[in-house]
């Protein structure tokens, strides 16, 4: 999970992880910056200012959740994150 995905920084992770094999879900607050992280490999967006990030991280990652979440919003996601 990488949240802010479409940040400066975020966004290159994304372009990093994927090379790596990780299957990346990323977080964006507008479909705008949703389509931005897709366009840089994020297998999987979720607008986290409209869905239930953690729930739909479980979904996506087949109950478990994600193994390593890296949080670029802070305050809104944190708590979710942990």
């Amino acid at each position: 999970m990488i949240h802010a995905a479409a940040g400066g920084v975020d966004l290159l992770l994304v372009q990093w992880a994927k090379p790596l094999g990780a299957m990346v879900i990323g977080s964006a607050s507008t479909e705008d910056k949703g389509r931005a992280a897709k366009d840089a490999g994020a297998d999987h967006v979720i607008l986290y200012t409209k869905q239930d990030f953690v729930s739909e991280t479980k979904h996506l990652a087949n109950g478990r959740g994600a193994e390593l979440t890296l949080d670029g919003v802070g305050k809104s996601t944190f708590t979710g994150s942990l």
